[in-house]
């Protein structure tokens, strides 16, 4: 991705939806109106995934805590897209609970992951990197490296911020053999979570 220079008037068009995961160009106008409206929509339709099936999202997703409303939005927003995967959408809160485990603390390590698929041994961590310093990417490489297997979401922004810091990270981690990916969540459509390097793709069809 080249850096794009960006002033509050002209970007782009759709680099704004872009850089918040949408693929539509979005509304007319200024840069910032357009970022800010597609900030606003990406949060809110993840408050709405949350309370979907009768809020049972929201109730299974336990909440650390301190723990920001983004982070535990995009927690909640895991957790939804894994069970739709797993097909127990109709399940009890209690039966979702124990198959996809929340703020769960690994008994060997003392690790505790933000999500866990027990069934496929796989955590998911929610990074936001607000208030990292300089050098945010070191909390992903922690992240990452004190996992077996580890899937680090993000938000777009976030993701998109730090794109090509996070594309390099993932192919020193792949290269050391680590079990690593990185994703940027979507809330186009029935949400999903998309590979940094989709991101980027996305990112580069609006450079114009």
């Amino acid at each position: 991705m080249r850096p794009i220079a960006l002033s509050t008037g002209a970007a782009p068009p759709g680099l704004a939806g872009a850089m918040w995961g949408f693929h539509a160009p979005g509304s007319e106008g200024r840069f910032d109106k357009r970022f800010n409206e597609a900030k606003e929509q990406f949060w809110d339709r993840l408050r709405s995934f949350a309370m979907e099936n009768g809020g049972k999202y929201l109730w299974v997703t336990e909440r650390a805590a301190s723990e920001s409303e983004d982070h535990f939005l995009l927690k909640a927003f895991v957790v939804k897209l894994l069970a739709t995967r797993k097909g127990i959408e109709s399940a009890s809160a209690g039966e979702m609970r124990s198959r996809i485990l929340t703020e769960y603390r690994d008994a060997i390590s003392g690790e505790v992951y933000d999500v866990y698929d027990g069934g496929e041994g796989i955590a998911y961590e929610i990074e936001t990197l607000y208030g990292e310093g300089p050098f945010p990417l070191k909390k992903l490489q922690r992240t990452a490296e004190k996992r077996p297997r580890v899937r680090v979401v993000l938000d777009p922004f976030c993701a998109s911020l730090h794109l090509k810091e996070v594309m390099d990270l993932r192919r020193q981690l792949t290269s050391e053999g680590k079990d690593v990916e990185f994703y940027a969540a979507t809330a186009e459509g029935k949400g999903s979570l998309i590979e940094v390097t989709g991101l980027s793709k996305r990112i580069n069809d609006y450079e114009g």
